[in-house]
């Protein structure tokens, strides 16, 4: 599986200094905060910006693929928590990066990384590929580092492949071998893949990585995908 949030939100705060008058993406209020959430690309338009008025912003990349039958979890998007940032009455652009697709064609039907989000000069980088097995040879193919790594997997001695670490920062690594074989889950912002068959006494996935909730809004954001198994066994949770 893949799992990826393209989502980019700003929170302004509107008692320190007065409040920021902006257009684009979607606009929403919580308390004391003014939130645009980005699904796409798009310019964050900022009509007035008050000495000392701050926003947040959340910015998260697409999230990476996951590998085969028997396979590693993609990991997230990087997550980028970038706080206390004073705009300009201007025009800033929003390019959001899109999930992971998976290739339809080729030796390996390997999937591919997440694609990166950029905004306010910062940039989150996509998440890694779960690795996965396949019938030919070299057996496998690798799971890649990425925003969050993506998961690792365990066949047989010739079908695996280990963990890849996540972008400081932005993410955390996927999980690798466990006490089974399946695959692992792929890394999350607020922590890393389970490892395979963790805990099992029958084959496995691993869970992806957990996502954070970011203020608080009741929505997690930046979570890893499930390993996989395959047919009659347990995958693990995205």
């Amino acid at each position: 599986m893949s799992f990826g949030y393209n989502v980019l939100g700003f929170g302004s705060h509107p008692s320190r200094g007065g409040p920021i008058q902006a257009s684009g993406g979607t606009v929403s209020t919580v308390g004391d905060y003014k939130y645009h959430t980005f699904t796409s690309s798009g310019t964050f338009t900022v009509s007035e910006a008050p000495a000392g008025a701050t926003l947040d912003a959340l910015i998260v990349a697409g999230g990476g693929g996951g590998g085969g039958s028997l396979a590693g979890g993609g990991g997230a998007g990087g997550a980028i928590e970038y706080n206390d940032f004073g705009p300009s009455a201007t025009g800033y652009t929003i390019t959001i990066g899109a999930g992971a697709v998976k290739s339809a064609s080729g030796t390996y039907n390997e999937a591919y990384n997440g694609n990166n989000t950029t905004a306010f000069s910062q940039t989150a980088i996509g998440g890694g590929r779960g690795g996965g097995g396949v019938h030919v040879s070299p057996y496998r193919y690798a799971s890649t580092v990425g925003g969050s790594g993506g998961g690792g997997f365990v066949w047989d001695y010739q079908k695996y492949s280990a963990a890849s670490a996540g972008t400081s920062g932005q993410g955390n690594a996927g999980g690798g071998e466990g006490t089974n074989y399946g695959g692992a889950g792929g890394g999350g912002k607020g922590g890393v893949g389970a490892n395979t068959g963790t805990g099992a006494s029958v084959p496995s996935g691993g869970d992806g990585g957990v996502g954070i909730n970011w203020k608080s809004l009741g929505t997690f954001y930046a979570g890893g995908g499930g390993g996989s198994v395959g047919s009659g066994s347990p995958a693990g949770a995205g």
